[in-house]
């Protein structure tokens, strides 16, 4: 065994020979196989640098050619007393240290003012710690991965940064700065459609395109958001634009498109475009490469489909970035644990707030532009639905690039609405004749007004008779029936003074929580408005559909806007966009099925007896209800004898009996089987116009039949608006299509089949098919009620038909309850992402005209016909009569809203697939007797429905269970490195490649890989997982057990129920060529992990001082202090902030948030703040608390340093607990110590530099654990040698931090920096001065023994490397269980012999004053001897010998020595002014000595009764320039030095042997 090796597990009389008790500041030397004084330490003259005075390093990653990349973080303005307004002045650094012990700047970041707050484009404190890795780039270049906890990760190419830096202060702008992240973080853009041409070869369907922004390096971010779809037709003329239609799925097409990005981000130098063609509902993704960014404009022809194809959309997700605790990597990966989602605050106070409001535009759809054939208005101005209900969410953009989670926007709150009571109002104004109810009322409240309407001050809105809408449903609301837009009343939603047009609607039974989240908060923070929690869910309805046309050939697209739009003023800067979304209208979530024109079935009755149901007097006519029109005509033909006639029967409409063809439900876009009733529209005043001047002839198919027909298409000419109206029917029964109605008898009860609903004769139904639907309504429609201006104009026309009102209608659903799970529901991104205004952190703002709606509005046609031969029962054998007879038909064309894009609609190449206005009037109309099956053709292409869905972002929850945003128990993995491509894959984080190890552990705070393996450390034990073995095979490699570390489940290494070997301290942990060291401060054990085994090495020789001296006291003290000054719950009186500890928990009184957990008390709810066992300080685990580890490869030994702190009296007197707002105005200022938010703080009285406001309102400055103030430091640092399976010494260093490669190794303390390890110079840990080495061996026996003298043998090596046999130790003192020498100087001529290369000495007496007083202070693990018990001026003649069954020699040695230097002339040291190149720790020292000192020399420097210690860089005498060791507080120009002294090196010691000479008969 190795000689003197820690060991203080055994009594000393049980201790194995020649093995210390105590060292301190030596290390073992395999050369000499000796124990040594430890090397002196070479200070880094270049660090910290001018722009980083008092850095901090926080983090290392060793790299190749024994290159060290350091991180500095900085947060002390006390560098720069002189300076107001520090430009340079910098809180982060990223350099390089080189093994020659110089530091080189690769950049910095820079403070944003210089008059507070904490944040830097970094985020570094000196709370902060980084690890990281780093591998070797395709050509050759050293990039890092590092985290830091708190942001993503980050890379950096070493060797060509990438990003512009000031060439002076190597300062780097946010905007470069954001290009470190392995995901570069980007504002926001949105995709541009430009243009649509003739000059590709696309197929026809829909397209959307997805951006990838790439770096120089073609390093990927995350996409962009998808483009909206682009519609792709195969025509190539716009004009007319009745020909411009659609096109079956997947037909070639001479189209390209454009897109572009208006000011793509600066950080990027290209787009990897990816074109995702939707066809036939196929998604196909092609990828179109890497498209440069010119000139800061970025536009790309997308022409061709024959670009490679993906199988999947893997595009469109976003990679991840997480924050990550830890990092390693293995197998071309990175692996990152302990992870969380970037945290960010809950808005679903500030979007409660938005108000929604209604926006039009006015578009003239025969033009070309204002049409939805122009593709540029398909992809920027989709319409939303009149008359329907939406559901409307928001997200944030963040200034990282990613979105938040999007948030549900509630509608607006009910208010009044004025109804109709006397229809016989010659002017109707509120109360007059009008009475004013609540718009969430049941109808019933109004059941006996047989006419009621609203009034909004621009005439009525709705009229329908309440006992209509009672028997849709008795519990209809108001709100349901009327629409309730634009009421005047609605000045003050959601009590915020904010106005809007938009309709009111609130589900039945789904309601808010009673949470936090819903209540309205302004831009400081504070509740305004409406309280929405427990109230009923709102959404939005918009404006009725009698709005949807505005003028003659004119319709109103209907967008939004979106008022009193408002964030955290505390996030401007962090929100950079605004994004607007909707739910997806399934079958289930919507109220409007379908909207065509509507037309009544008719009447036959002989003329002169309208609705009679007579025939020529003879009895009742059962060929009733024969066709639908929308006319009632006066028919000239035969009577019942076949003679000619003249206008015998007349067609008279049915007023509960319509038909209606609605393109999205004939097209089967939509469902209509649910439907419950339909809304009736008056729009506007229009034409049913005749075409071609009445009867026509037309021939049928074999050309030998005339038919008497009239055409009819509907248009608008007139423009009154004032007059808008709508009515609400029931349907009976459900909505068919014609074609499926059985024949007569087996007719459906609801259409009452069996009295003709097409014409027929006596044995065959005569079907004209042309697919519509029909609607039977419960009640008919009284046409002699005087509705306002005339109900009976469009639903009883008479012959004249020119001039009449057109009808538009509705087919409805029912809905108590839409978009029920408000959190569960798809959606739909309305395109665009908003930009944010400063005004939005402030009174707030407006964002107006979003598009990006789900439906079209265009013309729309639909053809009727009615076989009068049928109905008439005219003998078709007769020809006389067949010249007569006639068939009647009509095209309907009017304006309407559609799912489906109509003006896409698309012909056929049958003989009947053809429709107007793509063929002519007279084509579609001149279809003979239709065979059944066949009849209006609805082609069309679905993929022209496309909206944007593509992505599927995480919602809001209303769930009281909060987010998980941190996961300790994860590990996530990188793509694999590909070392054939300029693409980072390591860079990479796809979202689903992580795996989650179970929770029993705790949390992982590191992990490495070992042999194939990780090695996953946690809190409360190691796991590992399987190998990755591989063998060779004639085809190549296989892997034998896991052939991947996700397939299985990590084991423990040890398994035990409390845990064993746990890891809570990550920057102790590090691995090495032994393995893996690190320390389990829980069970006060060090552990060594060498393959499967985990040794203890603490139990070698230190078992007894880990056990009393490895727990850290300060966590525990400050919980204690912290939970003993909170004021216990009591059932008294509270107020609001109120803080009181009960059941273990801290909890704050508030108006708002339910807890049921403290009790109910003063009206009071309860937040809690925290857990006592979840209590923590933030730097519970950096560079001032906790534990760190190096490796030292020159001295093969692992360094381990315990950081514990202990209060000052300061901090005693001054701490106050835990922040709470209603005490802290009695607290005094600027003495005052409290915790708020882990931190602790001194309370200031005002803003200023490096304060920050408390809660919005008062003001504290941070302070960090290394105040020498408020902590005094309680610490250790140890060596284990692996090699001799022990440990050897105590240092007097305390690094910060230790930043080691394969041969080096230098320590930090505060901003001094040096490298250890230089046997030429003095070790001089910080600014405490030189240190001495203390060795002591213990000697024993089986019985007491007398210690006559011992002997040595040392080797003294001068700096020259030469051997002096005439040093040795300074001083030596002896002890044992009762006795003590005094401390006794050795010298070769005293009391000191060097005999044969042996020292010997025999100056051993008992000094002790008491023989059983405590000879060593064993609390601290320095050992101090009990000067008090030692008497040195002892008479002689009490002098006895040392007696005992063991003795301790405690040997010491100065490697150093102080030469006092006489100064003459001035003597002043300079700390420089700010400047460019400033340094506080680089000053002028204006001294001649006596002696001469030379670069290199180290001095001891007293300054105003300060001691320094510096070392000479450059100079002569009297000007010199010199490092100071550590930071100092000395400033300015006139400091006067007092005293200096030269400090050399001396020999390096080694302790070779010992021995001892004792008479054992002591008797």
């Amino acid at each position: 065994m190795q000689p003197f090796l820690l060991n203080t597990d055994h009594d000393p009389k049980n201790q194995p020979d020649k093995t210390s008790r105590l060292n301190i500041n030596a290390n073992l030397n395999y050369e000499e196989g000796s124990i040594s004084t430890e090397d002196g330490n070479t200070v880094v003259s270049t660090y910290p640098t001018p722009q980083t005075p008092g850095a901090i390093t926080i983090g290392k990653i060793p790299i190749n050619d024994g290159k060290v990349v350091l991180f500095s973080a900085i947060n002390d303005k006390s560098y720069f007393p002189e300076v107001s307004d520090p430009q340079y002045y910098c809180c982060g650094e990223i350099g390089i240290l080189f093994p020659d012990n110089s530091y080189s700047v690769l950049l910095r970041d820079n403070y944003p003012n210089a008059s507070g707050g904490e944040y830097t484009y970094f985020g570094w404190t000196l709370n902060t710690q980084i690890q990281g890795v780093y591998k070797n780039g395709p050509n050759g270049e050293t990039i890092v991965y590092f985290t830091d906890f708190q942001s993503g990760l980050r890379y950096l190419n070493i060797d060509n940064l990438g990003i512009t830096t000031d060439a002076q202060s190597r300062i780097v702008s946010k905007s470069e700065m954001n290009k470190l992240f392995v995901l570069a973080p980007y504002t926001n853009q949105t995709i541009q459609l430009d243009n649509v041409s003739n000059n590709g070869n696309l197929k026809t369907g829909a397209y959307y395109t997805v951006l990838v922004p790439a770096d120089e390096h073609f390093n990927e971010a995350n996409p962009l958001f998808a483009s909206n779809p682009v519609s792709i037709v195969d025509e190539i003329n716009t004009l007319p634009i009745e020909s411009y239609d659609g096109a079956v799925a997947g037909s070639p097409s001479p189209k390209s498109f454009t897109i572009s990005v208006a000011s793509p981000d600066a950080i990027f130098s290209y787009y990897r475009v990816y074109v995702i063609a939707k066809i036939n509902q196929v998604y196909t993704v092609y990828d179109h490469g890497y498209q440069p960014i010119v000139s800061g404009t970025f536009s790309y022809v997308v022409s061709t489909n024959d670009n490679k194809p993906t199988s999947t959309l893997d595009v469109l997700i976003n990679k991840v970035n997480w924050v990550s605790k830890t990092i390693s990597q293995n197998d071309s990966k990175l692996y990152i644990a302990n992870l969380k989602e970037t945290e960010r605050p809950n808005l679903q106070p500030w979007f409660n707030g938005i108000v929604v409001d209604i926006s039009t535009s006015e578009k003239t759809p025969t033009s070309f532009s204002d049409s939805y054939h122009n593709e540029g208005l398909i992809y920027s101005s989709k319409s939303f639905q009149y008359d329907e209900v939406y559901a409307i969410y928001g997200s944030v953009v963040w200034a990282d690039g990613t979105e938040s989670e999007l948030y549900h926007i509630p509608g607006r709150d009910a208010t009044i609405i004025d109804i109709l009571k006397d229809d016989a109002a010659s002017s109707p104004s509120p109360g007059n004749p009008y009475a004013r109810y609540n718009e969430d009322d049941d109808v019933t409240a109004f059941a006996s007004t047989t006419d009621p309407g609203i009034y909004n001050g621009g005439g009525l809105t709705d009229t329908s008779p309440a006992g209509e809408m009672y028997n849709i449903d008795p519990d209809f609301q108001l709100f349901q029936v009327f629409d309730t837009s634009y009421n005047s009343n609605t000045t003050n939603v959601k009590g915020l003074g904010v106005s809007t047009n938009m309709g009111f609607w609130e589900n039945r039974t789904e309601t808010y929580p009673d949470t936090t989240d819903w209540i309205i908060r302004d831009s400081g923070g504070n509740i305004v408005g409406e309280d929405l929690r427990g109230k009923k869910v709102r959404h939005h309805k918009m404006p009725g559909s009698e709005r949807l046309q505005s003028n003659y050939n004119k319709f109103n697209l209907l967008s939004l806007k979106f008022k009193n739009v408002i964030f955290p003023a505390t996030l401007s800067g962090e929100i950079v966009g605004v994004n607007f979304y909707y739910a997806k209208r399934s079958n289930n979530n919507r109220l409007v099925l379908g909207q065509s024109i509507l037309t009544q079935d008719m009447y036959m009755c002989k003329s002169g007896f309208p609705n009679s149901g007579v025939i020529d007097g003879a009895g009742q006519d059962s060929l009733d209800y024969v066709f639908s029109m929308g006319s009632s005509i006066g028919i000239t033909g035969f009577d019942s004898g076949g003679n000619v006639g003249s206008a015998i029967r007349d067609m008279i409409p049915r007023y509960n009996r319509f038909r209606m063809s609605p393109f999205d439900i004939m097209y089967g876009n939509i469902d209509a089987s649910s439907s419950s009733h339909i809304k009736i529209f008056k729009t506007l005043k229009g034409n049913f116009e005749e075409k071609s001047g009445g009867a026509q002839t037309i021939s049928d198919s074999s050309g030998n039949l005339n038919y008497n027909v009239r055409l009819y298409y509907n248009v608008t000419t007139a423009t009154d608006t004032s007059k808008r109206a709508s009515w609400l029917r029931r349907v009976k029964g459900t909505v068919k299509t014609a074609e499926s109605i059985p024949e007569y008898p087996n007719g459906d009860v609801g259409f009452a089949n069996n009295t003709g609903q097409l014409g027929y004769d006596k044995n065959t139904v005569h079907y004209r098919n042309d697919k519509h639907l029909i609607i039977q309504t419960y009640n008919e429609i009284d046409p002699s009620i005087n509705y306002p201006d005339g109900l009976a104009s469009f639903t009883n026309p008479t012959n004249t038909i020119n001039g009449k009102d057109i009808a538009l209608a509705n087919i409805y659903q029912h809905k108590t309850d839409i978009y029920y799970g408000f959190d569960a529901q798809e959606v739909i991104f309305t395109g665009v992402v908003n930009p944010v205004t400063n005004d939005m952190f402030g009174p707030g703002d407006l964002i107006n005209s979003v598009g990006g709606g789900d439906v079209f509005v265009n013309w729309e046609s639909y053809r009727g016909c009615s076989d009068i031969l049928a109905a008439l029962n005219m003998d078709l054998s007769n020809p006389a009569r067949v010249n007569y007879a006639g068939e009647w038909r009509t095209l309907h064309y009017y304006i309407c809203e559609s799912s489906c894009n109509v003006a896409y609609r698309n012909q056929g190449t049958g003989q009947y697939d053809i429709y107007y206005p793509k063929s002519s009037i007279h084509s579609v109309v001149n279809v003979p007797l239709l065979p059944y099956g066949f009849g209006n053709y609805y082609g069309y292409n679905k993929d022209y429905n496309s909206i944007n869905d593509l992505r599927s972002p995480k919602l809001h929850q209303k769930s009281l269970i909060p987010n998980v945003v941190h996961h300790p128990d994860r590990i996530a993995r990188s793509q694999a490195d590909n070392y054939e491509s300029v693409i980072d894959n390591l860079r990479i984080f796809l979202p689903n490649e992580y795996t989650d190890i179970d929770k029993s552990k705790g949390a992982i705070t590191n992990i490495h890989f070992m042999g194939g393996r990780m090695v996953i450390e946690c809190e409360d034990g190691i796991k590992v997982t399987a190998t990755r073995d591989r063998i060779k095979t004639d085809s190549g490699e296989a892997f034998l057990g896991a052939g991947d570390i996700f397939d299985y489940p990590p084991k423990d290494i040890m398994i035990a129920d409390s845990g064993y070997a746990g890891l809570k301290h990550q920057y102790a942990s590090i691995l090495t060529q032994y393995g893996i060291f690190f320390p389990d401060t829980d069970s006060s054990k060090i552990f060594l992990i060498e393959g499967d085994r985990l040794n203890p090495i603490s139990d070698e020789g230190m078992y007894v001082f880990c056990l009393d001296h490895m727990r850290l006291n300060f966590e525990q003290y400050i919980k204690t202090k912290v939970f003993g000054l909170l004021t216990p719950w009591q059932a008294t009186a509270y107020l609001v902030d109120d803080i009181v500890f009960y059941n273990n928990s801290v909890w704050q009184a508030n108006s708002g948030t339910l807890n049921t957990d403290i009790p109910y008390s003063s009206s009071l709810v309860w937040d809690k703040l925290f857990d006592y066992n979840d209590f923590t300080f933030d730097g519970i685990d950096s560079v001032f608390y906790g534990y760190i580890a190096g490796f030292d490869n020159y001295y093969r030994r692992y360094l381990l340093t315990k950081k514990d702190i202990t209060t000052t009296q300061d901090f005693e007197n001054n701490f106050y607990g835990y922040y709470q707002k209603n005490l802290f105005a009695s607290w005094p200022t600027d003495i005052a110590i409290f915790m708020y938010n882990n931190k602790f703080y001194i309370k200031r009285g005002s803003s200023g530099y490096k304060i920050i406001a408390i809660d919005g309102i008062y003001y504290g400055e941070e302070i960090f654990l290394n105040n020498s103030l408020y902590f005094t430091p309680n610490r250790f640092t140890l060596s284990y040698y692996p090699d001799y399976k022990g440990w050897a010494s105590w240092y007097e260093y305390y690094p910060d931090n230790y930043i080691f490669n394969r041969t080096d190794i230098w320590k930090t303390n505060g901003s001094f920096l040096s490298k250890l390890n230089d046997d030429t110079t003095v070790l001089i840990p910080d600014n405490n001065g030189p240190v001495d080495t203390t060795i002591e061996p213990i000697f024993n026996n089986a019985e007491p023994v007398r210690l006559l003298s011992t002997q040595w043998k040392s080797k003294a090596i001068d700096l020259t490397g030469g051997e002096d046999p005439l040093t040795t130790f300074d001083s030596i003192q002896a002890y044992d269980s009762y006795q003590i020498s005094k401390q006794s100087t050795l010298s070769n001529t005293n009391n000191t012999r060097n005999l044969e290369g042996y020292w010997s000495c025999n100056d051993f007496r008992d000094y002790a004053v008491s023989n059983t007083a405590q000879m060593v202070d064993t609390s601290v693990w320095y050992r101090p001897f009990n000067t008090l018990n030692i008497a040195a001026n002892k008479h002689w003649t009490k002098l006895k010998k040392l007696v005992d069954f063991w003795f301790g020699v405690r040997f010491k040695y100065a490697p150093y020595t102080i030469t006092p230097l006489v100064l003459t002339g001035t003597k002043r040291l300079t700390v420089p002014y700010y400047s460019a190149d400033f340094n506080p720790t680089v000053v002028t020292m204006t001294i001649t000595p006596d002696i001469a000192i030379s670069v290199g020399s180290i001095l001891q420097i007293v300054v105003n009764g300060s001691t320094v210690y510096a070392k000479v860089l450059s100079g002569s005498a009297p000007d010199w320039t010199v490092k100071l060791y550590g930071n100092m507080s000395i400033t300015g120009t006139n400091n006067t030095i007092t005293s200096a002294s030269l400090i050399t090196k001396r020999h390096k010691l080694h302790l070779l042997d010992i021995t001892k000479l004792v008479i054992k008969n002591i008797r």
